[in-house]
């Protein structure tokens, strides 16, 4: 992910537009993971993300995963 962030910072400076950057944090996960299972938490992560990347459209976009 860090050279895709290295990549379109560089293309905004070049363009002179701004880069947006957008983290989201899902309310709750912990408790629905601990109560439906780990298998159905990766389940859950995955068809949020798929939703992001659907509405991901051009070029530059990209929906990733950050983990602490």
């Amino acid at each position: 992910m860090a050279p895709m962030i290295t990549r379109e910072c560089s293309r905004a400076l070049r363009s002179a537009q701004p880069v947006s950057l957008i983290v989201c944090e899902i309310d709750f996960f912990r408790s629905y993971n601990e109560h439906h299972g780990s298998r159905a938490g990766d389940q859950c992560l995955a068809k949020i993300g798929q939703i992001i990347d659907d509405n991901a459209r051009r070029a530059g976009d990209l929906a990733a995963r950050y983990s602490e």
